[in-house]
């Protein structure tokens, strides 16, 4: 896989035991984020691993392929690359779309549209504060694209909690589950796979937050 990646712990752990191999794709954080807001303050993904060398590489090489014509064809190309690593385990094959980064443009968060529809037995999700590129087709984008639009960001108006999946960060896990939300700090398949829209994270950074509208990435 060129520009996808193998997931990490806590994705392939939740994910395995729902019988599927999970794979990511990123971007380089806080420049492909046009509509972060507090989340910039606490962003896993300007820290620790995120940092390295080659992950810093590796996501500046995905955003340039972004922006190429053939974008599309690329990704359509790995995404088959890890169906067949997935089928030889047995697994179905699901990818995070941005492990860091966002949709940067509508060209951009259209061509994602187009390759889960091109890729029907593939599972597609993403946290997205970027919300403006998906409000208006929300309840016609593929059966197999999961959007979680991402409390925090400059647009959190336009997202309507009993419609939209939505993610929110919590100060306490006693705090999100007062509020009736999915925790998914441990276990992401639940954000990816379940029924439930209210998907919280407990958050655990060390910068002050605002809790009551603040979210993860």
């Amino acid at each position: 896989m060129k520009l996808l990646s193998p997931a990490n712990a806590k994705l392939k752990k939740g994910f395995e035991t729902e019988g599927y191999l999970a794979v990511s794709f990123g971007l380089p954080a806080v420049k492909t984020c046009p509509y972060a807001d507090q989340c910039l303050k606490g962003c896993y993904a300007t820290k620790a691993f995120y940092r390295m060398s080659a992950a810093v590489a590796k996501r500046a090489r995905n955003w340039k392929a972004t922006l190429s014509n053939d974008f599309i064809y690329k990704m359509n190309a790995d995404i088959e690359t890890a169906k067949k690593k997935a089928e030889r385990k047995g697994l179905k094959l699901i990818v995070r779309i941005h492990d860091s980064g966002d949709y940067f443009s509508q060209e951009y968060a259209d061509m994602w549209k187009e390759i889960s529809s091109q890729n029907s037995d593939v599972e597609f999700y993403s946290y997205t504060k970027s919300v403006k590129f998906f409000i208006k087709d929300y309840m016609r984008l593929p059966s197999n694209l999961r959007i979680i639009f991402s409390m925090g960001g400059k647009t959190d108006n336009l997202i309507n909690k009993n419609i939209h999946r939505h993610c929110q960060i919590f100060e306490t896990s006693t705090d999100l589950r007062f509020a009736g939300y999915a925790d998914t700090s441990n276990d992401d398949s639940i954000a990816a796979l379940a029924v439930t829209k209210f998907i919280g994270i407990v958050y655990h950074g060390s910068k002050a937050l605002t809790f009551s509208t603040m979210e993860t990435v």
